[in-house]
């Protein structure tokens, strides 16, 4: 009847929207053009390349085929159709970094002209959304005005400091000209009374 049922809770639906990607720097290949063409590979007849896809072939890859609705059916597979080689033991005393891995023969190449290399581009760092704790940003918002408080108070200064000294010099030019003045004045009747007593 459905009096005793467990009703199910719906949950609503998560928002899964991504933010959008980077835009790409724009790729230069200028540098490019002067590269000479790639010479033609020769060709493979069919029964090497039946040979190459044969050696390359992973047997464990070789699934049987299944029928509707029957069921899958492990497979064993024997070891015997691995070839199983085994690693040198290392003895406590093998200095780990003279050992140099060995490598397969680098694949023969022939090419006739010089090569160019390739200008190398500086790639800045993508830029990425930065994730900031609400405590910390409102602590650094706090101390920017502080901040800011202080450089417009200490401009203000700045200002009335250049101010008291353009009054400061306006002062002391005035001074030395009233100086000038009484010292011509003083000069001028030095000349005048004690001119005749000589």
């Amino acid at each position: 009847m459905g009096l005793f049922k467990k009703k199910r809770e719906e949950l609503p639906p998560e928002d899964f929207s991504l933010p959008e990607p980077p835009a790409m720097p724009p790729e230069d290949f200028s540098g490019f053009e002067d590269l000479p063409e790639l010479p033609d590979l020769p060709p493979i007849d069919d029964f090497e390349a039946g040979r190459i896809k044969q050696e390359f072939r992973d047997p464990r890859m070789q699934l049987p085929a299944q029928r509707r609705g029957e069921k899958m059916k492990p497979v064993r597979i024997e070891m015997e159709d691995y070839e199983i080689q085994a690693l040198p033991m290392a003895s406590p005393r093998m200095d780990m970094q003279n050992m140099q891995p060995e490598y397969p023969a680098p694949f023969p190449t022939t090419f006739s002209g010089q090569a160019q290399q390739p200008a190398r581009r500086i790639i800045s760092p993508i830029e990425r959304p930065i994730f900031v704790k609400i405590e910390k940003f409102r602590d650094s918002i706090e101390n920017i005005h502080q901040i800011k408080n202080k450089l417009k108070s200490a401009s203000s200064l700045i200002q009335k400091i250049k101010e008291i000294r353009q009054r400061e010099d306006y002062e002391l030019t005035s001074w030395e000209k009233e100086l000038g003045e009484l010292k011509t004045k003083l000069d001028s009747v030095d000349k005048k009374l004690f001119s005749d007593v000589e």
